[in-house]
Parts: C-alpha cells; structure tokens; sequence
C-alpha cells in the first residue's frame, strides 16, 4: 500500500513538475525560515537563565515620565540611599562598566620575563561587592564572598588569566590597569558557556575607584552605572515599588515629577 502511495505521488509529481518544483522549494524556505526564528527567539530568551536567583533579581531604571526615552543608568549617589531606605533588601549592588583598559603585567609575573602590555576593549567592569552573591559564576579558585571586598583586588576570567599569565597559579599575581591602579588576583572565574548581559572578563573592586568618583552628584546619569537588588524570600516588588515615587521625590526633588523609577526583572533586561 505504502509502495503504491509513493508512486502516484511519483507521476503525480512529473506530470506538474514546474508547479511541483515550485510547491517544494516554497515549502523548504518555509521551514527554513520557521527554523531560523525559532533559533534566534531561543537564542534571545536564554539570557542569564542560569542564575538560581534570577526570579528574584531586579534592575533599577529610570524613565521619563511622559514615556519618552529611559536609561538603565543612576547617579553614583543612589545606591548609599537605596540601601538606607529600603533596609529590607537581600543585597544590592552597583557595576561601573568601562572600556579601552590597559592591562601591564610585570616583568616578574609572566613567563617572558619582559613586561606585557594588553588594551582591552570590552569585558572591564568596576563592582561593589556581593556581586557574586546575587548572580552565579563557576568560580575556579578564589572565594566568591570575599574576593571584592578590598579596594585593588580583581577576579578574572579562565581565559584573561591564562593570557595575562599563561599556565600558572594565578592567585595573589598583579597586575596594572592604565599605568597608575595596582590590581591583585584575588578570584578565577570559568569563561562564559551561557548567554548573558554580564560579559565581564576583568572584574575589579568597585572600592578601587570610589574615592575618585563624584559619590554625592544626583544630577550625574551614565548608563554605565546600573544598579541591581536582590529581594529577600520574604520581600515582595509591590512593597518596594509603591515606595519608590517617594524615594524619588526625597533625592531628586523637582526632578521627581519628570521621571520615575522601576525594577525591571531579570529576565526583562536583555530586551
């Protein structure tokens, strides 16, 4: 029976073949582009999936009232706020991304024996600590609840640890950033394997550079400067986010009838 179904289709296909060629090609680019946006969709929606306590993982945004425009950036002086206002919270955290960094190892620290000079583009990034209580990495040596807590410390991804000082232990090696800030290597972090908005390499205390950051300026907002809170088990968003118009006008005065503050979730972020 099988046999006899696939000869009429057989003869049905070459008595129509140039309607028949057409009916197959226009299937094929039909699964073909059903596939491709089924890849890129999974693709976009794996972001960050991996952190155990992604459900409870918040950034702080700001919006124009009227809609207009927002930035994921805050003035370097809300998260001291934050933290008095709304004592509650798990843990919080503020991240300073930066770019065009150079990296000096010294003479004694690399296998050359000559000093070795890297400008890196990307994955630099200044964090306060109780980074790594909030969002999960593989930590490899170093330990994750400690390894920010002290100014010019620095974790490292597998990958920069091996560039900067090929096969070796790597903990408590040095390091200079720009020719001016001494850095020691107080973590190791396995590379990235899953996708994520965190695509840090170079990780250093946020401590390092805070007494030369204007920590008092409202009026300042870079999108460099993101804010992250971890709720408690206990805590729910409503509880925080009716209180943050209040927050609002308490720091930012007139400013506060031109914008508004939100906890975007985790899972929001990457879109």
């Amino acid at each position: 029976m099988l046999f006899n179904y696939i000869k009429i289709a057989i003869r049905a296909f070459s008595r129509n073949l140039s309607h028949s060629i057409i009916n197959v090609i226009g299937l094929t680019l039909a699964i073909t582009c059903s596939l491709a946006i089924f890849l890129l969709v999974s693709d976009e929606l794996s972001y960050d999936k991996f952190h155990e306590r992604g459900n409870r993982i918040y950034r702080l945004v700001i919006y124009a009232s009227d809609g207009s425009n927002s930035t994921p950036g805050v003035p370097l002086p809300l998260p001291l706020a934050f933290k008095t206002d709304f004592p509650g919270l798990e843990r919080q955290i503020l991240l300073d991304n930066f770019r065009n960094g150079k990296i000096t190892i010294p003479q004694d620290g690399n296998q050359s024996g000559q000093p070795n000079a890297f400008i890196e583009d990307e994955g630099l990034v200044y964090i306060q600590d109780g980074f790594f209580q909030i969002f999960d990495w593989e930590w490899l040596s170093g330990d994750p609840a400690h390894a920010l807590e002290k100014p010019n410390s620095v974790v490292l991804s597998k990958s920069y640890a091996q560039k900067y000082f090929g096969e070796d232990e790597y903990l408590g090696k040095s390091l200079t950033l720009n020719d001016s800030t001494n850095l020691i290597v107080t973590g190791i972090v396995e590379d990235r394997v899953f996708n994520t908005d965190f695509p840090f390499d170079v990780i250093i205390s946020f401590s390092t550079v805070e007494k030369v950051k204007n920590m008092t300026n409202w009026g300042s907002v870079s999108s460099d400067h993101q804010f992250f809170v971890l709720l408690s088990d206990k805590q729910s968003l409503e509880s925080v986010e009716t209180r943050l118009p209040a927050f609002a006008v308490k720091h930012v005065k007139e400013e506060a009838e031109k914008i508004r503050f939100y906890l975007q979730p985790l899972e929001e972020m990457h879109f």
